[in-house]
């Protein structure tokens, strides 16, 4: 929730009418986490626009036969860093599920600074070497997912 200019939270109804044409352009409304509509101005710099202002790209590994974690988290996740942080990314991280028999191997998280640098960072060279480097610790299919804040 974003606090008005005194720190406190700001009820529902503090500012009026929230609706366009009521003297605020469709544009300046956002709606925070807690489905309550704010200004974009009394919302500039809080915590929630400022998570909201990275992306992350959500990486599943699903079946295969081999899946060396190993691989992934001291070679692979490294590497990704290497090609991909003059493009945006802020960090990376990997995830394993707890039951040996689960479809999905692992989940690789990348947070970018925003949208734009995630999908620079896909559609530069750099890609080619992170991708071809998939077979060398695993066989799994590789999904690649764009997650967004609800």
């Amino acid at each position: 929730m974003c606090p008005n200019r005194r720190g406190s939270a700001m009820p529902d109804d503090s500012h009026g009418s929230r609706k366009p044409g009521k003297g605020r352009p469709a544009a300046d409304i956002h709606i925070d986490r807690n489905h309550k509509q704010r200004t974009r101005a009394e919302c500039e710099g809080s915590v929630e626009s400022r998570l909201m202002a990275n992306a992350t790209m959500v990486v599943t590994c699903s079946g295969g036969t081999y899946f060396d974690r190993d691989y992934y988290v001291d070679v692979h996740l490294p590497l990704a860093l290497a090609c991909w942080q003059k493009h945006g990314l802020e960090s990376a991280a990997a995830f394993f599920p707890r039951d040996v028999n689960s479809v999905d191997v692992s989940v690789g998280f990348y947070r970018f600074r925003d949208e734009a640098s995630l999908h620079a960072a896909l559609a530069s060279a750099d890609t080619d070497a992170i991708m071809d480097d998939v077979p060398r610790f695993t066989d799994a299919n590789v999904t690649r997912m764009i997650g967004a804040p609800l």
